[in-house]
């Protein structure tokens, strides 16, 4: 199944206003020198690089229910406008059926804050045993925590950043584990692709929860793969993050100014949508373009040559996730934040293969999870 093609979450975190500020700017950060760790580093990095590209083989998650989980339980689904949110709730539909469970699907905003509330408030009067959604920070519905404490229903939160876990909050999907992890393989490419002694503008937006810790992930795993390599971090605003149009002129700006900038390096393809073409527009060429969370406009630049490489990930998967916390979190089972984390894969041009905004590998990760349910 195919849905329509839109920018990623990021931006519907923005909107829904956490209400910090940022601002723009440039601050460099060298990696550590040393020549003689440059070998190591690029065969670590090649190691990182064989198995981030490979498509993912099977699950994260490994422990089996001892018993079925009871038939006729309900699951909420809260879904934003995002095509994400589409990709995730086929996942969860697919795994309430396997479990023979009943769903409920609820819309809502994602700039709007207050329709997440209503939808969370309307979710309870299924007396589901969980809730689940993407995107919105904590600090937007932790308002609702305590009724859901009351009621004895579970929220399963995926893309929000950090987060205090509960009672009712039992799990962090699609956290900043997951990020760190895509921005380990992308500095993997970038050690290797350079050579050893490459250049990046780091694109980063502090007050934002699911991404702010990207940047200093990025520079942390560069060096230990590229001891000379340097990275400058562009830091940017909510508000300029929030337009579409805003965040490749300051790139361009960056790059105009220092010529020795080879790598740009992002934490959401969607925050940059037409890169590619403002750094042609300004006769800005060699300049390569890679980073977490790839959209289809990512992979399609891959595929056609003007963006290099960006880490694609399955949000159906993420759905079955959700469904996996909730059926252990009903068996009385210990659940990790991230349940075995997401499944993501290093895309070059390479392996780009179809352009495509979501992994759906393993081709059979489903029935790894029926197994593990023994759903039947």
């Amino acid at each position: 199944m195919r849905l329509a093609s839109k920018r990623l979450l990021v931006p519907a975190i923005v909107l829904a206003g956490i209400g910090i500020a940022a601002c723009s700017s440039n601050n460099s950060v060298p990696a550590t020198t040393g020549s003689a760790s440059t070998a190591a580093g690029l065969a670590a990095a090649r190691a990182t690089i064989a198995d981030a590209d490979a498509a993912p083989a099977s699950i994260g998650v490994h422990t089996p229910l001892k018993t079925p989980a009871p038939a006729g339980d309900t699951f909420v689904w809260l879904r934003c406008d995002f095509a994400q949110c589409g990709y995730t709730q086929v996942g969860v539909a697919a795994a309430v059926r396997a479990l023979h469970w009943n769903l409920k699907v609820i819309d809502f905003n994602a700039a709007n804050p207050a329709t997440l509330i209503a939808a969370m408030n309307q979710a309870l009067q299924y007396h589901p045993v969980a809730v689940s959604f993407n995107g919105n920070p904590y600090e937007t519905w932790s308002q609702e925590v305590p009724a859901y404490e009351k009621a004895g229903v579970a929220i399963i939160p995926n893309y929000v950043g950090p987060l205090p876990l509960s009672k009712a909050v039992i799990a962090d999907l699609a956290n900043p584990a997951d990020l760190a992890s895509q921005a380990r393989s992308i500095a993997a490419w970038m050690a290797v692709d350079s050579g050893g002694s490459g250049k990046a503008l780091v694109l980063g937006v502090p007050s934002l929860p699911a991404i702010g810790a990207f940047p200093g992930d990025f520079e942390s795993a560069l060096r230990g793969f590229c001891p000379v390599c340097t990275t400058t971090t562009l830091s940017a605003s909510e508000s300029q993050v929030a337009n579409p149009t805003a965040i490749d002129p300051l790139i361009v700006s960056a790059v105009q100014k220092d010529r020795s900038i080879k790598y740009v390096v992002v934490p959401d393809g969607g925050l940059t949508p037409a890169l590619p073409a403002a750094l042609t527009g300004a006769g800005i060429s060699g300049v390569k373009i890679a980073g977490a969370q790839g959209s289809l406009e990512n992979m399609t630049d891959i595929k056609i040559g003007s963006e290099q490489a960006f880490m694609a990930q399955d949000f159906t998967y993420l759905g079955w996730l959700d469904v996996d916390v909730a059926v252990r979190h009903v068996k009385g089972m210990a659940i990790s934040p991230g349940d075995g984390g997401l499944l993501t894969q290093l895309i070059t041009k390479s392996n780009v293969g179809t352009p495509e905004l979501n992994l759906d590998k393993p081709a059979d990760y489903q029935q790894e999870f029926e197994r593990l349910w023994q759903s039947k």
